[in-house]
């Protein structure tokens, strides 16, 4: 069984915490934010800021500031929101909802000034919406990093999970040993962006560009030129089926524009191209 091995690596330098819960509700955040402040001083973890915001505004304040700050003061952060949410809806405020769509591009803002080095993680149900709802192949991804529920979670499972969570951060500073940890406990879904776009593009290459899949393709631009052109040679047919093969063929420069387009740069793939094609076989 083929293994492709990704090393993308990432720099991060502060933990920010945005907190947004009524009355009544569990206050985990705190006890996060605690041990985090531990884990700073123990295991020579990450600072740690707290914010809690009132409503919609305040938030997105914040986060306009966050964005000024990894524009103009080199800072990397680790967001990590608190909130409730709604599959549908988004954030769920005290006066009012924020949209999965419009959180994504203002987190997608911050990765761009970040360098492609945001990661975000989210204690918020149907938190990875927030990835998804504004995914487009053509920009740069929402986050490098994001964890968040799926569903609907307990506020004590979510704590667990990211007390473990950023534990392992905290010691072992790598994202494969930390992903791990999200798989194993089963409570939030991580999108790992190098890893994302690199199986994305690797499962488009394999249909579409061998095989079947090509072989289609490439006739169905030689019908076109026929159709263009009733009166081609079988000559110019050959020539047109022969750089359409080689069109559809696997091409480094597929990778490196996709790369670009989703990570800055090819090297935040995590593999190149040759292991690519040696994965595809």
């Amino acid at each position: 069984m083929r293994v492709l091995r990704l090393n993308s690596g990432f720099k991060v330098n502060k933990i920010i915490i945005i907190s947004h819960l009524r009355d009544g509700d569990a206050k985990s955040c705190l006890r996060l934010y605690e041990d985090l402040e531990t884990l700073n001083k123990v295991k020579n973890g990450l600072d740690v800021e707290y914010i809690n915001v009132e409503g919609v505004g305040d938030f997105l304040f914040n986060l306009e500031e966050i964005f000024k700050r990894c524009k103009w003061l080199f800072l990397r952060p680790v967001i990590h929101i608190e909130c409730h949410g709604d599959k549908v809806k988004g954030l769920d405020f005290c006066d009012g909802y924020l949209s999965w769509n419009y959180l994504g591009c203002r987190i997608r803002e911050i990765n761009y000034v970040s360098g492609n080095n945001l990661v975000v993680s989210m204690a918020t149900c149907y938190g990875v919406n927030a990835y998804a709802a504004p995914l487009r192949h053509d920009r740069i991804c929402p986050a490098w990093y994001l964890v968040a529920p799926d569903r609907r979670v307990k506020a004590g499972d979510l704590l667990s999970f990211y007390l473990r969570f950023y534990s392992e951060l905290a010691v072992s500073k790598n994202m494969e040993t930390v992903d791990d940890v999200v798989r194993e406990h089963g409570v939030a879904k991580s999108i790992y962006s190098s890893r994302f776009i690199v199986m994305t593009l690797a499962r488009y290459l394999h249909k579409q560009c061998r095989g079947k899949g090509k072989a289609a393709r490439v006739e169905d631009i030689v019908t076109l030129s026929k159709w263009i052109n009733a009166d081609m040679r079988i000559s110019s047919i050959r020539r047109n089926r022969a750089m359409a093969k080689d069109f559809f063929g696997l091409d480094e420069r597929v990778f490196v524009n996709v790369t670009r387009r989703f990570l800055l740069n090819e090297e935040r793939a995590g593999c190149t191209w040759n292991e690519l094609k040696d994965f595809l076989g």
